[in-house]
């Protein structure tokens, strides 16, 4: 978080249980999560990520997304967060023998220190 209109306010929690807490730090993201809630007039939070590089914003839906560590910004709350087995691939593919796995209806703020090239892939 960046900024904040007056108003705003944060509401800061362990959520998930203390499995899911710890699976989330596992997989390199924070043990608490804020939810910011507007006043009656509406109001905004400025969000940017730790390091240089691109933001995106993701429309989940039927599909997960398995996200490096450090790649998560922030969610709609409608959207669920939970730790999944990178493996081998995922380690020797530099995104780490955990991930993050984003799924539920919802958008998702992801960045990445850099920049981000979206590429379309066929299946297989």
């Amino acid at each position: 978080m960046v900024s904040h209109s007056d108003g705003m306010a944060p509401d800061t929690r362990a959520t998930g249980g203390l499995f899911g807490r710890l699976k989330r730090m596992v997989a390199g993201e924070s043990f608490f999560q804020n939810t910011w809630r507007a006043p009656a007039g509406g109001g905004e939070v400025t969000l940017a990520p730790s390091l240089p590089g691109d933001m995106v914003s993701l429309p989940v839906g039927k599909d997960d997304f398995l996200l490096a560590s450090g790649a998560y910004l922030a969610s709609e709350m409608t959207v669920s967060m939970d730790a999944a087995w990178g493996g081998a691939k995922g380690f020797f593919g530099g995104g780490g023998l955990v991930l993050l796995r984003i799924s539920g209806p919802g958008k998702l703020l992801a960045c990445s220190y850099g920049a981000i090239f979206e590429r379309r892939l066929s299946r297989g």
